[in-house]
């Protein structure tokens, strides 16, 4: 009998269990291999519940999912460089973990690492035949969402590294995922006098989506999520913006926009997960490493 696939489904059905019973007998052996945002919401996951890391732990030696779970601890613990390598093999995978305070400042030792990350995406996707218009509205797409984790964590007064990027990158699926510990998108809207009237996650996520709506008064609009939106508008996309307790999912194609919105066991902060593919339909795939 196969066992199931890593996916965010998957991981929000663990983070159910661990919120309701935090002694839960779970074990990574369950699963069979994983997706990028359904390994980066597990790890999140295991990290806000301390009570379960030691059990969880002790099985990954023997699990499927982990190569990809040790890469992705190793960024955040700062024990491996934040790098994605240049190759030209079928997969690549890479994480960053994000320096709040020094991206932007041109000559600190982040913002050129995290330089060197975008780079290294832009040759692995060329080498794996990405064209250049895909590539350089992914990179767009990743900046803005960087802003975002930044903005919220300046809000927060949170601590120095508050966000993780994870990218993977294969021929004809290329996924990435910012994930943080900010005060998430309900808090950050209700600091506007134009938004505090929100009272759900949910809600905060139907305004960012249906209203353009932003924390900044007088801009008009979320001028972070509105560029991603416009960004692939044109590409055959999957965008999910999970926020406290909420969702969204917005698939994507030229000239249309689905959303569907459902409940997410809680978990701190936001997370942005992007997926693309050249042709063909878009769903999480599983990691080939």
């Amino acid at each position: 009998m196969s066992r199931p696939i890593l996916t965010t489904r998957n991981a929000d059905a663990v983070r159910d269990i661990l919120l309701e019973r935090k002694n839960a007998d779970f074990t990574p052996e369950y699963f069979g291999g994983a997706t990028l945002p359904g390994l980066v919401e597990l790890y999140r996951t295991i990290q806000d519940n301390s009570a379960n890391a030691q059990l969880f732990w002790q099985g990954i030696e023997d699990a499927a999912i982990q190569s990809p779970w040790k890469k992705v601890d190793a960024c955040w613990r700062r024990e491996r460089p934040n790098r994605i390598d240049s190759s030209t093999m079928d997969s690549v995978l890479g994480f960053f973990r994000i320096d709040t305070r020094a991206i932007g400042d041109r000559r600190s030792l982040s913002q050129l690492q995290y330089s060197e990350f975008q780079q290294g995406c832009v040759r692995i996707g060329k080498n794996l035949g990405w064209p250049q218009k895909y590539l350089t509205a992914l990179m767009g797409v990743l900046v803005e969402m960087t802003l975002n984790i930044i903005e919220h964590s300046e809000l927060e007064g949170a601590g120095k590294f508050t966000g993780l990027i994870g990218c993977q990158i294969e021929r004809n699926y290329f996924s990435m995922i910012i994930s943080d510990l900010g005060m998430g998108c309900l808090e950050s809207l209700k600091t506007s006098p134009s938004w505090d009237h929100l009272h759900s996650d949910e809600e905060a996520l139907h305004a960012i989506v249906d209203e353009h709506a932003s924390r900044k008064t007088g801009m008009g609009g979320g001028e972070g999520f509105r560029q991603i939106f416009s960004s692939l508008i044109d590409h055959n996309s999957m965008i999910r913006i999970r926020s406290g307790s909420s969702c969204v999912e917005l698939t994507q194609q030229p000239g249309s926009r689905d959303a569907a919105y459902r409940r997410s066991p809680f978990m701190r902060g936001c997370q942005i997960t992007i997926s693309t593919a050249i042709s063909g339909n878009v769903e999480e795939k599983i990691i080939l490493d």
